[in-house]
């Protein structure tokens, strides 16, 4: 066992609310993983965005994110992955960025799934710190803040969670949207080591390796993709931290609840077959 491992055990890491280390020692000892975010980068922090038919909704998060990140006072890229939208989503972030440099769109010429748009997104991007922001605003992004800290403190992947309170947390959420999460989080938990209880948050933090090293390996391509990204990270050792974000159910959503879950039933299937035949421990493993 090693000293990382004697000093905080698998229950930490899955802990939900806000990870801190006990000691200096501790987090002198994580910062020498290798998940651990580099000290220089392009951007301290990349947001990758996925987007499909989000032209009525995506502007007021993008403006939100880049007031949000440029009062942080440190260098940040958006990335904008449209995933071939018939409608105009293109140009309403085109217009976007016209008066934010720091936004930019690679648009696909056909729906390829959400999973895909992310993964290329993620891979295309260069920042220290790489989030994966829905582009629907559902949780502010001042709670970006809360997975930076957990990052900080030597967690190699946060995740928003729906699931748990928190001081200063706040949700609005339908019950049939309840209800899909946790069979759907059941279905996982039988079937795939992903060791967080709201896989499907739209709200997620990793360091640099990480993101490089997961998503490269990824191949779910639709929304199950969060299922293998956390499987292959719980996998090789990755500390994940799960930590309770506000949440509004916003209207218009694209998930389909009963044809995308018979998908995502499957998707996690076939992830637990990839995880069991191909497994991976680390860059050493």
């Amino acid at each position: 066992m090693d000293e990382l491992s004697q000093s905080w055990d698998a229950e930490t890491y899955r802990a939900l609310g806000v990870f801190r280390f006990a000691t200096p020692h501790d987090q002198a000892v994580l910062s020498d993983h290798w998940w651990a975010a580099p000290h220089r980068a392009p951007y301290d922090i990349s947001v990758v965005i996925p987007a499909f038919n989000e032209a009525g909704r995506i502007a007021p998060t993008l403006r939100d994110l880049v007031d949000h990140l440029g009062n942080s006072g440190g260098r940040f890229e958006v990335i904008v992955v449209d995933d071939g939208s018939t409608d105009a989503t293109v140009e309403v972030v085109r217009s976007v960025a016209a008066e934010a440099p720091e936004i930019s769109v690679v648009s696909f010429d056909a729906n390829t799934g959400k999973g895909a748009a992310v993964r290329h997104g993620v891979l295309r991007s260069t920042g220290a710190l790489v989030a994966v922001v829905d582009a629907d605003g559902a949780t502010p992004i001042a709670e970006l803040d809360r997975l930076v800290d957990a990052v900080d403190g030597g967690a190699g992947v946060a995740v928003g969670s729906r699931v748990g309170t928190a001081a200063g947390v706040d949700r609005v959420t339908k019950l049939h949207r309840r209800v899909m999460g946790r069979v759907f989080h059941a279905v996982v938990a039988m079937l795939v080591p992903a060791p967080v209880r709201d896989t499907q948050c739209g709200f997620k933090l990793m360091t640099r390796p990480v993101a490089d090293a997961i998503f490269e390996r990824v191949q779910s391509d639709g929304f199950s993709f969060d299922v293998e990204v956390l499987a292959r990270a719980a996998q090789a050792g990755v500390p994940i931290v799960e930590l309770a974000v506000s949440w509004t159910d916003v209207p218009t959503s694209r998930v389909r609840l009963v044809r995308d879950s018979a998908a995502m039933f499957v998707d996690v299937v076939a992830i637990r077959r990839r995880v069991r035949r191909d497994p991976w421990t680390g860059p050493m493993g």
